[in-house]
């Protein structure tokens, strides 16, 4: 099978290798992602293709932050679409869910052979970030808090620096949580209509005003009818 979304993000991910420095093509040559053949794989198969680029990219850089550094949490700005695509992507599931005032997104990055590395959960992590600072079109917006289920690196400080907030390991789950207030205050107009909507605004007031116990299901409504408009 071939998703259109996972070229989209394999190429931007590849820019902004290359503007780092990164020997791009080579890598992700080597990490079998060819977009000559439109990525066709299963979505666990193209999952470990993307696993092993991030592998190959830590290697090569010597970094182990560079999933954070490349993609540092500002607007959109050359990612594009890649809030979206967090959506929609065939690698990536999610899950929402509300807490005393808190929303909890949830990510598991599925692998069939191979481990997921930390790096690949670090650049989700920005560019879910960088999609809701886009769509509120502040630079400041932030999550409460960041939870990882990988053992505790050297170099929290650098961590809690890039996400603005504490962050955690050794966590049961990856999760990026957000003061529901802040969500709300983060929308134009406190979440009201705005002419100057883009389209990820309608998801993100839906689901700030959103309330238990149907959360789950009225987001799973509002992206089922968002998928045939792309």
């Amino acid at each position: 099978m071939s998703y259109s979304s996972a070229l989209h993000l394999v190429r931007g991910v590849k820019s902004r290798l290359a503007h780092s420095g990164v020997e791009a093509d080579a890598l992700f040559a080597q990490a079998g992602l060819n977009e000559g053949d439109g990525l066709a794989c299963d979505a666990l198969t193209l999952s470990d293709k993307l696993s092993h680029l991030w592998e190959l990219v830590v290697e090569h850089s010597g970094d182990p932050l560079i999933g954070l550094k490349i993609s540092t949490p500002h607007r959109l700005g050359w990612l594009g679409v890649m809030g979206h695509i967090m959506l929609v992507s065939p690698t990536v599931q999610s899950t929402i869910e509300r807490c005393h005032g808190h929303t909890r997104v949830g990510i598991v990055l599925p692998g069939l052979e191979r481990s997921v590395p930390l790096q690949r959960y670090d650049f989700v992590w920005c560019v879910l970030l960088r999609t809701l600072r886009c769509a509120s079109g502040r630079d400041d917006a932030r999550p409460v808090a960041v939870e990882y289920a990988f053992p505790e690196p050297p170099n929290v400080a650098f961590y809690e620096q890039t996400f603005g907030c504490p962050v955690r390991f050794n966590r049961p789950h990856n999760v990026m949580e957000f003061a529901d207030a802040d969500l709300v205050a983060a929308l134009p107009n406190g979440g009201g209509p705005t002419p100057h909507d883009s389209s990820a605004m309608p998801v993100l007031t839906q689901l700030a005003h959103a309330a238990p116990p149907s959360f789950t299901a009225r987001v799973q409504n509002i992206l089922a009818e968002m998928l045939p408009k792309g």
